[in-house]
């Protein structure tokens, strides 16, 4: 299972380091308006964002479906649980979309 490097979540804010099993490292961003899942090059650089979410869309995207099954956390830590999950960015690519 991949690995949380650092964390932090304030109800408003949050980030969170992982890297996954095949050694790539990925940023969760919560703003204000959106959450983010980046690729991390050299283990801190955003090089490329994987996912994109802003509070406005669609409450019925099918990312949002697959987040349900963790309806007692908040939806950055529900995202947190649900990529630990995933061994590569590929996979991450692959279940949410660009």
């Amino acid at each position: 299972m991949s690995k949380i490097i650092t964390y932090r979540y304030d109800r408003e804010y949050g980030y969170c380091q992982i890297e996954l099993v095949s050694g790539e490292k990925v940023l969760l961003s919560e703003a204000v308006d959106y959450i983010k899942i980046l690729k991390l090059s050299l283990g801190f650089i955003p090089i490329d964002t994987i996912w994109k979410w802003h509070r406005t869309n669609d409450p019925k995207e099918p990312v949002l479906r697959i987040l349900n099954n963790y309806s007692n956390e908040s939806f950055f830590d529900s995202l947190v649980k649900e990529i630990r999950k995933y061994s590569s960015v590929d996979e991450i690519r692959n279940k949410f979309g660009k």
